[in-house]
């Protein structure tokens, strides 16, 4: 049985608009957070902060969504959850390669613009050092069990991210891959995610960085949200936020830092 006052969402967000507009689509029930990721916090510096700011906090699942990604049913939602506490599942999520026809990447690790985690198993396993030291691809290490119907990279760190998930699956965390398909009309762009065929979560639009900027994602999106919730108001929901007001400055410091060890390095061979 799912205590859902022990389930929250966190976003990382770069675009606040679209944020409230996709806040609302979840169950009230659930706690929010935001990570201000306008400074350039991204990717597995997102993560590492997520679970630092999450570990003193009493929450067993976290909903990862990106603020361009809109739900459609909060009881799939729920059925998802309820499957991975039923099946020990620790995370799931859309595969980076192979699904879509644009993400042609590793198709072991998830891509973070939705996934549901299982905090309380990660809390007991993490350790950044160890989880950074898994950027890593030994071959052959992992098989899949699928045909997937795009091409994708078996050998590819495209992401810093990754080696969350591949240290997840050295650590025989079970990740449970989401179906996902792109759309079916003149939007070739976003993508539906399913708990099963036929059974809708919701819906990524990408492009979160563009909306209110440019004309044409706008209005896709924008229809998107339409088709979520034609008759729902988008009265956005309290959330807390986050900030690293550090990052900003610490990523320029260790850049420049990287820079001048090169540099060195280079001169003295």
């Amino acid at each position: 049985m799912i205590n859902y006052k022990k389930v929250a969402i966190i976003t990382t967000a770069i675009n606040f608009d679209l944020y409230k507009k996709s806040n609302p689509l979840f169950d009230e029930r659930y706690d929010r957070y935001m990570i201000d990721g306008r400074d350039g916090m991204h990717g597995m510096d997102s993560i590492s902060y997520m679970i630092k700011k999450m570990k003193n906090l009493d929450y067993d699942y976290l909903i990862m969504s990106d603020e361009d990604f809109f739900l459609k049913s909060n009881e799939n939602l729920e059925l998802l959850i309820e499957e991975m506490e039923r099946d020990n599942i620790t995370i799931s999520g859309v595969r980076d390669g192979g699904v879509l026809n644009h993400r042609k990447f590793n198709p072991f690790c998830i891509n973070t613009f939705f996934s549901i985690i299982n905090l309380k198993t990660i809390k007991k396993y993490w350790n950044k050092k160890e989880v950074l030291s898994n950027q890593k691809i030994n071959d052959g290490e992992f098989v899949l069990d699928e045909i997937l119907p795009f091409k994708y990279d078996e050998n590819s760190l495209f992401e810093s991210y990754y080696c969350f998930y591949l240290w997840s699956l050295r650590k025989g965390l079970k990740i449970k891959y989401l179906i996902s398909k792109h759309f079916e009309n003149e939007d070739t762009v976003s993508n539906t995610v399913y708990l099963k065929e036929n059974q809708v979560i919701g819906y990524h639009s990408w492009y979160a960085r563009s909306y209110g900027l440019h004309e044409g994602h706008t209005q896709r999106i924008d229809k998107i949200l339409k088709m979520v919730a034609p008759n729902k108001t988008t009265k956005s929901l309290n959330y807390v936020i986050w900030k690293d007001y550090t990052y900003k400055y610490s990523k320029s410091i260790n850049k420049f830092l990287k820079k001048v060890y090169l540099k060195f390095s280079s001169s003295s061979k």
